[in-house]
């Protein structure tokens, strides 16, 4: 991520972020950015060793952070969890949905449906339930953030994990809409692609036992040469965090991009409606329903 400026120590002082996923990989890497950035930190996960070690990580180096377990797929258990860190931190002022599950791998007829819906509950309701809670507290105030971490999968069309496919490309059409949504409320809410990082995720995905369905899905992650640095996705979550891009709030970011770029482009990218979701046919592209310069065919009656 070229082009973005330098992080300072108190960027986001007086901030609140809550991460979902935050007992390793790229949860831990976010919560440990956007501490070492100065915000007050809540992790949470089903992992109670996990968040506790994220925790003591972040305060050992300074800062000040809770753990709380919780299963996000549940919205009763979610509601009192930002509740609880309301409580014991101050307001929510981002949520970074980080939480995924991919279970499933495999021919979806061949696939566990049990699997498949883990896969749906913890990525998009997961999501659902976070944000709601949250958003009950943030548009009153007329304030906030969110971040859903996204992947490559919700854009390319991909084989054999159509569970974690199907959530991902879901969540990045949810992130658009609450943009929308939000716009009146001074909320923004972004996308954003981690990129190829080394996870428990990518080493399970990458086991003997599903490396045939892996390999010929259209695209392989190389475990060994390909993996980014974890806090490279945390850095650009700080920068999203200080309002730097609120210009792009509804559209869909990797850190492969040059954030600098996208932002000093902002205006284009709004007005040619890039960087998010759209259908593309013969005769141009669908937009509000309507395909742009659709060709009238002959005696159709259309």
């Amino acid at each position: 991520m070229n082009g973005m400026p330098p992080i300072e120590p108190q960027m986001l002082a007086g901030q609140v972020a809550l991460v979902t996923g935050g007992g390793r990989g790229i949860g831990r890497a976010i919560a440990q950015e956007l501490s070492a950035a100065g915000a007050k930190v809540a992790v949470t996960a089903r992992s109670t060793n996990e968040i506790d070690d994220t925790v003591k990580l972040i305060t050992d180096a300074g800062g000040e952070a809770i753990a709380i377990t919780c299963d996000i797929v549940d919205p009763a258990a979610v509601e009192v969890l930002v509740a609880d860190v309301e409580a014991a931190l101050g307001s929510v002022t981002l949520l970074v949905n980080n939480a995924a599950t991919l279970a499933a791998i495999g021919p979806m007829w061949e696939t566990s449906p049990e699997l498949w819906r883990v896969d749906i509950d913890v990525t998009l309701f997961g999501t659902f339930n976070c944000a709601r809670a949250a958003l009950r507290r943030m548009v009153p105030r007329r304030s906030g953030r969110i971040v859903n971490v996204s992947s490559m999968n919700a854009v390319w069309g991909l084989l054999y994990t159509s569970s974690y496919d199907c959530a991902k490309t879901a969540q990045l059409r949810l992130t658009e809409g609450l943009a929308g949504e939000l716009k009146p409320h001074g909320i923004k809410v972004f996308a954003l692609a981690p990129g190829p990082v080394r996870t428990r995720m990518s080493e399970a995905s990458a086991d003997p036992s599903v490396e045939k369905w892996m390999s010929n899905r259209g695209f392989q992650f190389d475990i060994e040469r390909d993996p980014l640095p974890a806090d490279r996705p945390g850095r650009v979550v700080v920068h999203l965090a200080s309002g730097y891009a609120d210009a792009l709030s509804g559209r869909y970011v990797t850190v492969q991009d040059d954030l600098g770029e996208l932002v000093g482009a902002a205006e284009k990218i709004q007005e040619a409606d890039l960087l998010t979701l759209r259908l593309e046919t013969l005769d141009g592209r669908i937009e509000t329903g309507r395909r742009t310069g659709a060709r009238r065919v002959v005696g159709s009656g259309a």
